[in-house]
């Protein structure tokens, strides 16, 4: 069309059929070969990079022998419901992290966990153990014991009724005596209850069982026991004390009792178990109970003092002014002492 600039097409031969100019060809042409120069430099540069690369290391199984992609892996560890174990700690010391921590429980959710698995398990048992009565209301009753005592999870099943509360008093007792015989999971629950239990006759119960306690369970209960709003509680409590190493833990509470409780009773059987567990720490505190208004706690002070450090007690005044006591048993409980002293001391000078 004229006017127009004309457009050219692609160049055809006589035949009608198209023929290369040959410029795009070589334009082309020259791109690829400019890229493979690129490519030739940059390999060039890049090999001695690999060069100074240290070869990956291979870690053999632990069993030796080549690695192989069929290794089997480690099993996944799950941890147990049933127990309250503290969580892994690495090497330095520090906690491995929240997600490696190990749930701890309640002792009311062991309890739970426990009577579940006792009734899915054992059906007959755990219903004769839910129902168990001594004979004759007789706590030391054969049968009602070895009943008990057949498996551990009863424990829990004693401690479910103990917190049910519609049960007899001298029922409850029975039961209670019973804890530290099924070998269970019962020292934590049983010193709570000690706290919390209406009665103060299963109160009582429960403190004895103190003395068959772990740690720190077992101080925790004689703490409640000394804190009773009873005197045959708090009684109790001082004398289980020094028949349990872990009550050493609790000293304040047991000083406090020694020179404040309102009992004698309490406060002598402190003084003994002072003496029993032989703490050096109570010396003062025992000093102290020399001035007691009744002589039987000042008896069991001055026993206590021989036991636990004699020479020491004898040059004290409070000692000597007990050995003139008009109370016979008490002067006699001092001059042992004072003899004792004078015996070692003697030895010491040969």
């Amino acid at each position: 069309m004229g006017g127009g600039s004309e457009h050219r097409g692609p160049a055809r031969g006589a035949g009608g059929e198209r023929r290369s100019t040959g410029t795009g060809a070589a334009t082309c042409g020259s791109g690829w070969a400019r890229l493979g120069r690129w490519r030739l430099a940059a390999l060039l540069v890049a090999l001695p990079l690999l060069a100074a690369c240290p070869p990956a290391e291979t870690r053999p199984p632990e069993g030796g022998g080549a690695p192989t992609d069929s290794s089997p892996l480690p099993p996944l560890a799950y941890p147990d419901l049933g127990a309250s174990t503290p969580a892994a700690t690495p090497a330095g010391g520090a906690p491995a992290g929240d997600a490696a921590e190990t749930p701890q429980l309640t002792w009311q959710q062991r309890l739970a966990i426990d009577i579940d698995g006792f009734k899915r398990d054992d059906a007959l048992l755990y219903m004769k153990v839910r129902t168990a009565i001594p004979d004759d209301d007789d706590p030391n009753d054969p049968a009602f014991i070895a009943l008990l005592t057949r498996d551990r999870r009863s424990a829990a099943v004693i401690l479910a009724r103990l917190l049910s509360r519609s049960e007899p008093v001298e029922a409850r007792i029975a039961l209670a005596e019973q804890l530290p015989f099924t070998r269970g999971d019962w020292d934590e629950g049983a010193s709570v209850l000690i706290r919390l239990d209406p009665d103060a006759a299963v109160r009582k119960a429960l403190v004895g069982t103190m003395r068959f306690a772990k740690a720190p369970h077992a101080s925790a209960g004689l703490a409640n026991g000394l804190r009773d709003e009873e005197a045959e509680v708090r009684a109790a409590a001082a004398r289980i004390a020094g028949f349990q190493p872990d009550a050493a833990t609790i000293e304040g509470a047991m000083v406090e009792c020694l020179l404040g409780d309102s009992e004698w009773e309490a406060r002598a059987a402190i003084a003994r178990s002072f003496g029993a567990l032989g703490l050096r720490s109570a010396f003062s505190a025992l000093i102290g109970a020399l001035g007691d208004r009744d002589p039987r706690v000042r008896i069991e002070a001055l026993r206590a003092l021989e036991r636990i450090d004699p020479t020491a007690a004898a040059a004290t005044p409070e000692v000597r002014e007990q050995a003139r006591s008009r109370d016979s048993r008490v002067a006699e409980a001092a001059r042992r002492i004072l003899r004792a002293a004078s015996a070692e001391s003697g030895a010491a000078g040969r």
